[in-house]
Order: structure tokens, then C-alpha cells, then sequence
């Protein structure tokens, strides 16, 4: 038997698969909210409680990224709205950082051209 199994790169290679797919957070908080209901309709309130409140949690990850503002208990919080904006602002900081650049290397080139270093 030439082939070994390997549990580990077999998990890495479904974590990554699973990662991949576009939609888990949003039906991992869908399957949270029915089990936090389905506990609180059996009175479990303290695991419906904990279960609600990592509901809350993963939807926050999923739809925070999204938003433009978020304010909760009395903390006010805003942030652009998209990435793009930030690309945008980076690309014209090269150009300006590749523009300086460009400058001081001819003002030193010009400088040793009228006066040679001694």
C-alpha cells in the first residue's frame, strides 16, 4: 500500500471548501435562531439565551461589513460603506509617493551635475 491516508490534509482541504462557500454565515445564524427558539419553546432558556446571543454574533459578522453606520447601547460607530474607496485613496498615495520619489532623485541628479561632490 504505497498511499497513506492523512486525516490532517484531508481537514484542511474541507476547511477550505467550507470557508470557500459564500452563503455559511448566513445559514449558520439561520440555523442558530431556529435552535435558540426551538430551546426557548422547551424552556431551556439559559442554553436558548447563549445560543441567541452566538446568533447575534455571527450575524454581525456577516452583515457588519455591509453597513454604513452601527449604533448599540449607546455606542455610535461609522465606516465607509465599501473598499473601494480605500483602493482608490492607496492607488493615488503611490502615484503621489512614486511622483516625490521621481523629484528628489532629479533635484540630487541636477545637484551633482552643478556642483560635483568634493
Amino acid at each position: 500500500m504505497t498511499s497513506q491516508w492523512q486525516p490532517v490534509g484531508l481537514l484542511r482541504e474541507l476547511w477550505t471548501k467550507l470557508l470557500a462557500w459564500p452563503h455559511l454565515l448566513k445559514i449558520t445564524a439561520g440555523v442558530l435562531l431556529i435552535i435558540a427558539v426551538i430551546l426557548a419553546l422547551f424552556d431551556r432558556v439559559a442554553a436558548g439565551s447563549l445560543v441567541a446571543a452566538l446568533f447575534v454574533v455571527v450575524a454581525l459578522f456577516e452583515f457588519l461589513p455591509q453597513m454604513e453606520s452601527f449604533a448599540a447601547f449607546g455606542i455610535k460607530a461609522q465606516w465607509r460603506k465599501k473598499l473601494d474607496e480605500a483602493e482608490e485613496i492607496l492607488e493615488k498615495l503611490k502615484q503621489s509617493t512614486k511622483a516625490s520619489a521621481q523629484l528628489g532623485y532629479y533635484l540630487l541628479g541636477w545637484e551633482w551635475a552643478v556642483r560635483p561632490p568634493v
